[in-house]
């Protein structure tokens, strides 16, 4: 009996501590939505992530992000650029790596950065 308890005890505390994130590809081609994103109990980590991307491929213009739970490359919230290029954006709280999550975190940096680069040509 005593070990039952023990063993109900040791997974409530494993659900306890679990980070939900979401997960999969949602974004867009040239206006129009594609992919799905749902919520995961990410278990082995503390961060949610988002890999936001746009650009084009022929004549098409991606913009969009894949999110999932953290695989050891966060060390601390916020965006930073990865090493091979792109932006990896990290987060520590239940579903914040939505993208309304993400972008109240990284839009006043878009904002400076356009208005001082606007401010430098003219």
């Amino acid at each position: 009996m005593l070990l039952t308890k023990l063993i109900l005890t040791a997974s409530l505390v494993g659900v306890i501590f679990t980070i939900r994130c979401y997960s999969g590809m949602q974004g867009s081609v040239n206006g129009d939505a594609i992919g799905e994103i749902e919520l995961l109990d990410c278990n082995g980590t503390d961060f949610c992530i988002k890999l936001p991307a746009n650009g084009h491929v022929g004549r098409k213009h991606y913009e969009g992000a894949q999110y999932s739970c953290d695989s050891g490359e966060c060390r601390k919230e916020g965006c930073n650029r990865r090493p091979g290029g792109g932006m990896l954006c990290c987060c520590s709280t239940d579903e914040c790596n939505e993208s309304s999550q993400i972008l109240n975190h990284v839009f006043p940096i878009v904002i400076f950065t356009a208005v001082i680069m606007f401010l430098a040509r003219h």
